[in-house]
């Protein structure tokens, strides 16, 4: 007889950034008298914005630096210049060249977009949301609201969920990359099937986008140093991740996204993996190339591994935003290290083996129709079975832990969905059905831990830590380092904002390894 295991659907999205400069000549023909100096300044930030389309960020660069000479008075010529250097790689020269097109023009859109676009690049979360608020706050009617409205959702939901006490420069992101549980491949389903659509009539397709993606594989397999390896196949039955290409962004969760990885858990570990990459963006002045692919690629194919939460370093493919400079971006050693840690021998995916149960043949059955329910995807009709098959074999350590194991997949829906306290709930009643599962009170301790979050980033401080202590608690008693340590710096980080740094000390003193 089986045990399962049970975990929600992922969805791992990229935000993509808007355009960095737009076309001048608007400003040209405002009716205001112009020098031919001015003029020429103008079209040389023409030149920028076509030479960054094409990647070709020096020329652009030489452009742009050009027109700020001849025309130090145009927010447009500081914009150009704004959006090379970030690409190029210089994102302070950046931010400080956008506040001077906002000093010169404030009335225009694309200087708040690109600047907190660049705030967010350089890993500057909170200046680059108040910089997309006031955008919102300024432009209601713009073309790119939506946009940007679906990029702040983003930006905030991983702040949120950042997970304090983690590193932007140690060895790995491993507490991170985790922070919803471990996810990864077990050995023996190696070499993985992969089957990426070769050919697509989605608007941009190359064929050159497939190869793009294989490349991505292969760089990821090399990162892992033997324990991830791919074979691929040419059709997408039974292929463990499937790779597709679309022009419609409504196929992915929010119009700022330019991938999407949605990585199925299963009973060993991950069962399978969707990828899908878009080929037209929301934002028509960013052109889709093979440089962008790739980028986007080798992002979701880190998801597609198990990396399912992101890097806090801007330096990391896995970061949570598309670097300006994305061009020249490849694998980090941190991505290297967090892909090997998480596929060392002693890191075990939230997996329950079921070996040993005995059962009736009638048990079985019962827990069969129910396990169908949930591969469905209708968790509530599966309660509905396991509560009705235990009124009927209440001594039935199987129907036990299974119907354990679908309400901790109820709390997982509530847990994706930021529902922390209803999730809380769940994992609790799973807990009141097996006392013994130790997935659930992993997980209830991850929904207190969130709880506690939510409610210190609210300012409710003395509502926030009986779910921070909580928490700790439980997962000390579950034996799971990784999270353990996360709530303890999280808690710690609580005592240290509410004036109590001895108390701080105190605790990850007692909790963490040192």
């Amino acid at each position: 007889m089986r045990r399962i295991w049970i975990a929600q659907l992922i969805l791992i999205t990229l935000s993509i950034l808007c355009p960095l400069c737009v076309k001048a000549q608007d400003y040209i023909y405002e009716g205001k008298r112009v020098s031919g100096q001015f003029v020429k300044a103008m079209e040389l930030v023409n030149q920028a914005k076509d030479l960054l389309e094409d990647n070709k960020i020096d020329q652009a660069l030489e452009a742009a630096q050009r027109s700020v000479q001849l025309a130090p008075e145009s927010a447009l010529a500081h914009l150009a210049l704004a959006g090379t250097k970030a690409r190029s790689g210089d994102l302070e020269t950046g931010i400080e060249e956008c506040k001077k097109a906002i000093a010169i023009d404030p009335r225009k859109p694309e200087m708040w977009m690109t600047l907190g676009n660049i705030y967010q690049s350089a890993g500057k979360s909170s200046e680059a949301l108040a910089t997309l608020h006031e955008y919102l706050k300024r432009f209601p009617h713009d073309s790119h609201y939506e946009f940007i409205k679906s990029q702040v959702a983003i930006i905030e939901k991983e702040q949120m969920t950042r997970v304090s006490g983690s590193s932007v420069s140690g060895i790995d992101y491993f507490a991170d990359a985790t922070k919803r549980g471990v996810m990864k491949w077990i050995p023996s389903r190696m070499p993985l099937s992969v089957y990426i659509e070769p050919k697509s009539t989605a608007r941009n397709f190359q064929p050159s986008f497939a190869d793009d993606a294989k490349s991505c594989f292969a760089d990821w397999a090399a990162a892992s140093q033997g324990k991830v390896d791919f074979k691929f196949v040419d059709q997408p039955d039974g292929a463990d991740i499937k790779l597709g290409w679309s022009d419609n962004p409504n196929e992915v969760a929010q119009p700022a996204e330019g991938g999407e990885a949605k990585v199925v858990p299963g009973t060993n570990g991950i069962k399978s993996v969707s990828i899908k990459v878009l080929t037209l963006l929301p934002v028509k002045e960013l052109k889709v190339d093979d440089a962008l692919i790739h980028f986007i690629c080798m992002h979701e194919v880190g998801h597609s591994l198990g990396i399912i939460g992101h890097s806090q370093n801007r330096g990391d493919i896995m970061y949570c935003s598309l670097p300006l400079n994305f061009e020249s971006c490849a694998l980090s050693n941190r991505d290297a290290k967090t892909l090997q840690h998480l596929y060392s021998d002693e890191v075990v995916a939230a997996t329950n083996s079921s070996n040993g149960i005995a059962a009736s043949q009638e048990e079985s059955a019962l827990d069969d129709k129910a396990r169908k329910e949930i591969a469905n995807g209708n968790t509530q009709e599966a309660l509905r079975l396991y509560k009705e098959a235990r009124t009927k074999y209440p001594n039935s350590q199987l129907l036990k832990h299974n119907y354990a194991c679908a309400i901790n997949q109820a709390g997982l829906g509530e847990m994706n969905a930021q529902k922390y306290e209803a999730a809380a709930d769940r994992f609790k009643e799973a807990l009141t059905v097996d006392p013994n599962d130790n997935t659930a009170k992993i997980n209830l301790g991850i929904a207190l831990m969130n709880s506690g979050t939510m409610q210190s980033l609210q300012g409710h401080f003395p509502e926030a830590e009986p779910f921070y202590k909580e928490a700790v608690e439980l997962l000390a008693a579950s034996n799971n380092q990784t999270m353990l340590t996360t709530a303890v710096h999280n808690y710690s980080k609580y005592l240290s904002r509410v004036g109590r740094s001895s108390e701080a000390q105190q605790l990850e003193a007692k909790y963490l390894k040192h």
